[in-house]
């Protein structure tokens, strides 16, 4: 499983003392329709989550083998579109040109979205121009520093519940440190839409 760090602490001095001020971005706001009048009790507090490692046993690796009319990717992927898309723009080639094959991927913890592509291109690349079947694999020392980290959020929330604990109304706000070069920058959309859970709920 991945691997914690508890560092919400930094995450939340920067926020607390604005120090990073010109570095807070604000994403939009997404406000209830309407409020409901079954409220009974509200409840609050705060929720920290530390930056993870993606600890999936089997490391980045791939293999290339070039073919006549393009070539043959094996990356341990979890986004083969992806991988293929970044290894056509890197050799310039059309995307149907490059072929990838994937056996089944398990427990990569989503260390294996994008990341990936940084050894899939470098494989590729090596095999185009070599003209020769190239595999390259890291070591987990190389893996750990290079591939980076899940990064911490820190969640503030005040919800109201009605009777039966159904939530009724929910206030959040929800701060993110994906590093000074956006390590994988993490969609805010996708956030929200993680946030509301198994919950039908209608927004602004």
């Amino acid at each position: 499983m991945p691997a914690l760090q508890n560092n919400t602490k930094e995450l939340e001095d920067a926020v607390i003392v604005e120090v990073l001020e010109s570095q807070i971005y604000h994403k939009p706001t997404i406000r209830t329709q309407q409020l409901s009048d079954d409220i009974k009790k509200t409840l609050s507090g705060k929720f920290d989550i530390g930056m993870q490692y993606h600890f999936h046993m089997e490391l980045q690796c791939c293999s290339a083998v070039p073919t006549e009319d393009g070539l043959e990717l094996y990356p341990s992927s979890q986004w083969m579109d992806l991988t293929q898309a970044s290894a056509a723009l890197v050799l310039n080639i059309p995307e149907n040109k490059v072929h990838v094959n994937v056996r089944r991927c398990g427990g990569a913890f989503g260390g294996k979205l994008s990341r990936c592509n940084l050894v899939s291109c470098a494989t590729a690349l090596a095999a185009w121009l070599l003209r020769k079947p190239v595999k390259l694999f890291m070591t987990l020392k190389e893996n750990m520093e290079i591939i980076g980290k899940r990064f911490p959020f820190s969640a503030d929330y005040e919800v109201k519940v009605n009777n039966g604990g159904v939530i009724q109304q929910l206030t959040s706000q929800i701060f993110s440190d994906h590093g000074v070069g956006g390590n994988e920058k993490f969609s805010y959309i996708l956030i929200f839409d993680m946030f509301k859970s198994n919950y039908k709920v209608r927004y602004l």
